[in-house]
């Protein structure tokens, strides 16, 4: 009975000790540097586990920089950090403690930063100081963003959205089309050029009419696969059509297995740069 009592307590005070471990809840939200557009964001997903990720943009394209986790376990408040391309994947963790004004996160053995100090100087501001090394210390303030001002919210587009067919998600349903070998035997080569010849011409004219999203080859595979098609449809029957147009497909040299596929609603607006980064057609 008193080990069950003991037990009991010990569990009791461990739950207890996470929940006393103050956490940074003014981090919750999206924010910016003063530096340029760098962006962080936290998110709370409980009482005791923060997560975060920050971010800049270049030529309109977000690249990550670090994903971030606050964790309050065993009466200790910990940062953790991984950087994409570095430390093989490996996060690296700081010891946190909170101030009167903020929380600092300290790993002595990290070449740098050794400290990372996050100062709440206003509601809606903070300072955060990465120090470790005098000739590379530095500091900068971020501002919170309100939901108008965040880089998601002011990157929609409504009309483009209407003009795509997107959902509330960014999303819209296309056909996609996997090709293996077809019934034909492979070492049965009569016609077999010109059908493969036909079927590139097919696929540049499914593209040039905006119909053929993405079409490519697999490489040699054991499951046989040949390539892919992505049509800009929602129906199945339009798409079996556009397949029967096919010399290689209605020669028996390649059979389609039909689906319909639920992906991005921009997934059309890449055609318009690809002229741009070719050089030669097949």
């Amino acid at each position: 009975m008193m080990k069950y009592i003991l037990c009991v307590l010990i569990a009791f005070y461990t739950v207890n000790l996470s929940a006393q471990v103050p956490m940074p809840e003014k981090l919750v939200g999206t924010w910016k540097s003063n530096l340029g557009p760098f962006y962080e964001q936290w998110q709370k997903l409980n009482d005791s586990h923060f997560k975060g990720v920050s971010w800049y943009f270049s030529h309109g394209f977000p690249i990550m920089m670090e994903y971030l986790d606050i964790t309050a376990e065993n009466g200790q408040l910990t940062l953790c950090a991984t950087v994409p391309g570095q430390n093989e994947g490996r996060k690296v963790c700081f010891a946190g403690r909170d101030t009167l004004s903020g929380f600092i996160f300290e790993n002595l053995q990290h070449d740098f930063p050794k400290k990372i100090a996050y100062q709440f100087t206003a509601e809606n501001e903070i300072r955060v100081r990465l120090a470790g090394d005098p000739a590379r210390d530095f500091s900068f303030t971020m501002e919170k963003l309100l939901w108008a001002d965040t880089p998601e919210a002011s990157a929609y587009d409504a009309e483009l959205a209407r003009q795509l067919g997107a959902d509330t998600y960014g999303m819209r349903k296309y056909i996609f089309v996997l090709l293996k070998s077809g019934s034909r035997p492979q070492a049965d080569t009569t016609g077999k050029a010109l059908a493969f010849k036909g079927h590139l011409k097919n696929i540049q004219c499914l593209a040039s009419e905006k119909k053929l999203l993405v079409a490519g080859p697999f490489f040699k595979n054991e499951s046989d696969f040949r390539g892919i098609f992505i049509f800009n449809t929602t129906d199945v029957n339009e798409a079996q059509q556009w397949l029967a147009t096919d010399p290689a497909i209605e020669g028996g040299w390649l059979a389609p297995l039909v689906v319909e596929w639920y992906g991005s609603a921009a997934l059309p607006l890449y055609l318009d740069f690809v002229d741009k980064v070719t050089q030669q057609n097949f």
